[in-house]
């Protein structure tokens, strides 16, 4: 279907990654321009920090939480 729209659209086709889309290999071979993350990315930082934040909660001190490169 992707591949389809490709060869249909008059302009570049951008794709936004989400569950079930093929690899990026896959969609450079039919055509498609840009792949974007999307939400992702930010989505995965606030897990982290979320995980952080809960340790620190949890334990009463900072911990490494000020030192992220410890």
């Amino acid at each position: 279907m992707i591949a389809r729209l490709v060869q249909l659209a008059p302009l570049p086709v951008n794709i936004i990654v989400t569950q079930g889309i093929p690899e990026i290999r896959d969609l450079a071979r039919v055509g498609v321009r840009r792949v974007s993350l999307g939400p992702w990315p930010m989505m995965a930082a606030m897990c982290l920090i979320g995980q952080a934040a809960a340790g620190v909660a949890a334990s009463k001190q900072y911990g490494t939480f000020l030192q992220p490169n410890a």
